[in-house]
């Protein structure tokens, strides 16, 4: 059982205490809950009340309204996203960060001071160069990237807000568009070196200027979100890829582009577990290194929890409960996992 909880007033940590060691009343086990994470493990006691948070140097307090409740209950309950706002509200988190031609002085900046920008300059940082290294020049290729990157904010929002009246209860909404790097990458990656998308009879272009993701509870309400966008919910439909029925290297999820207001946007919907499981998994997979056997057994875990199964629902509690060593462990090439590199950002 969990009796007590400790907050922090800013709401960005929780220890939900389980019992203390009778041996050492210093040391407390509890479930740690994070923007990041949720991890149970034992905790030094006055540590938490002797804290002082920035920026107000603010201190832990105790919620005297918590009602004690199971362990087990509580931690499927922070992994599905019950205790992460009240009321069961629509959580929107958008990636808003601003690109422009100041975060790029290698590209625009002029070093040398004659007029041609550094990216195009054959000598950056010697002066007398007039003519760029190329015909087309690079400087007003990449502008063009970010102007394209400003475009999609707007039809960013507004997906955002139509997700809203279709999302369930208790599910999270995560928006962001491309980065401008990100876009050219994808463009070499995806399109100039590869095939495959134009053999299958893919959407010519990036579909996923805009990307945005849905994450719900449980099995139930992801096939109910399923169907509705199916049913065009969201605008008419381009392509759906079913990750659950043909999993990809492991991976599940559903994926949708739908086209609206004009533009092409790719929905993908997913359960919290099956998040979390593909976060720890993201890593392995950029580094080319994954172990998608293992990402496939974990993720039918995960669907099998996800359905209610509660011998699942154990073992995805224990996978879980570290992403860390879950994320070393997807590595096929452990000399490859750097603890310092690969850091959980939400």
């Amino acid at each position: 059982m969990v009796f007590v909880k400790i907050f922090e007033p800013m709401r960005r940590v929780f220890y939900y205490v389980i019992n203390q060691d009778p041996n050492d009343p210093e040391k407390i086990f509890a479930l740690e809950k994070t923007n990041k994470d949720v991890k149970l493990g034992f905790f030094r006691k006055s540590a938490i009340e002797n804290a002082k948070l920035p920026p107000f140097g603010l201190r832990f307090e105790r919620d005297m309204y918590f009602k004690p409740v199971p362990a087990e209950e509580l931690l499927d309950g922070l992994i599905e996203g019950k205790y992460y706002a009240k009321g069961g509200e629509i959580v929107v988190d958008i990636n808003e960060k601003v690109y422009d031609k100041g975060n790029y002085k290698a590209i625009f900046g002029d070093f040398d001071k004659d007029g041609v920008p550094n990216v195009d300059d054959p000598n950056p940082y010697k002066a007398g160069d007039k003519k760029s290294i190329e015909q087309v020049e690079f400087s007003k290729v990449f502008n063009e990237v970010l102007e394209t990157k400003k475009k999609m904010d707007r039809p960013m929002h507004d997906i955002v807000a139509k997700l809203k009246t279709i999302a369930p209860k208790g599910s999270k909404i995560i928006a962001r568009t491309k980065t401008p790097y990100s876009i050219l990458n994808k463009l070499v990656n995806k399109k100039m070196n590869n095939i495959e998308p134009s053999v299958a009879g893919d959407v010519d272009g990036l579909t996923d200027l805009v990307g945005t993701t849905i994450l719900v509870n449980n099995y139930r309400s992801l096939e109910s979100l399923k169907n509705k966008i199916l049913k065009g919910a969201i605008g008419q439909i381009l392509e759906f890829k079913d990750y659950y029925e043909h999993p990809k290297a492991g991976y599940m999820a559903y994926h949708f582009i739908t086209l609206f207001e004009g533009v092409a946007v790719e929905v993908q919907i997913k359960t919290k577990r099956m998040k979390l499981l593909n976060q720890a998994s993201h890593f392995a997979y950029k580094e080319k290194t994954l172990d998608a056997n293992k990402l496939l057994y974990l993720s039918q875990v995960m669907d099998r929890a996800d359905r209610g199964d509660k011998d699942a629902l154990r073992e995805a509690r224990m996978v879980l409960a570290d992403r860390n060593e879950l994320a070393y462990d997807f590595f096929v090439d452990k000399s490859k996992y750097n603890r310092n590199k690969h850091i959980f950002e939400d």
